[in-house]
C-alpha cells in the first residue's frame, strides 16, 4: 500500500468539487476508501479547507464532509518544531513548507500530492500532481 501526503489544494478540490481538478482529487480519495492507498493530511489543512470552503462555497456542509472523510485519512501534526523548520527553510511559500515538514514527521509517507509541484522545489520527497499519483497506484 502506498502512503501519500495530500496538500491542502487537493483536499479543497475534493471537498468543494472545484473544477476541473475535482475528478482527479476524487479518484485519489476513492482509492483511499478502497484501501489501495493511505492518505495523510496536515492538521492545518483541515482548518484551512474549512475556512476557504465556508467562505467561497456557502452551500457546502463542510463539517459533514470532513467528518465523513476522517475514517479514510490520517491527520499529521504541525508542532512547534515543524513551524520552526518551515520558517527557516528555503521554501518560498510558508504554507507549503508547513505541509512538507509535517509530511516528514511520518516516515512511511512516500510522496506529496499537490497541484503546486513547483512550490515544493526544495523537497527531498517526491512531489506529484493527483493524476500522476493515481497512475502509480
Amino acid at each position: 500500500m502506498k502512503h501519500l501526503f495530500v496538500d491542502t489544494n487537493v483536499l479543497i478540490d475534493y471537498l468543494s468539487g472545484r473544477r476541473p481538478f475535482a475528478d482527479d482529487a476524487a479518484d485519489l480519495f476513492n482509492q483511499a476508501v478502497a484501501g489501495i492507498v493511505k492518505l495523510y493530511i496536515a492538521s492545518i489543512s483541515i482548518s484551512n479547507s474549512y475556512y476557504i470552503i465556508a467562505r467561497h462555497y456557502r452551500n457546502v456542509n463542510i463539517r459533514a464532509l470532513l467528518i465523513d472523510l476522517l475514517p479514510w485519512i490520517a491527520i499529521t501534526d504541525v508542532p512547534a518544531a515543524v513551524v520552526q523548520q518551515a520558517l527557516t527553510s528555503p521554501f518560498a511559500d510558508f504554507e507549503d513548507a508547513l505541509q512538507y515538514f509535517s509530511a516528514l514527521t511520518m516516515p512511511q509517507i512516500e510522496a506529496i500530492v499537490t497541484r503546486n509541484v513547483k512550490n515544493f522545489g526544495p523537497a527531498e520527497l517526491p512531489v506529484m500532481e493527483p493524476a500522476m499519483a493515481i497512475s502509480l497506484l
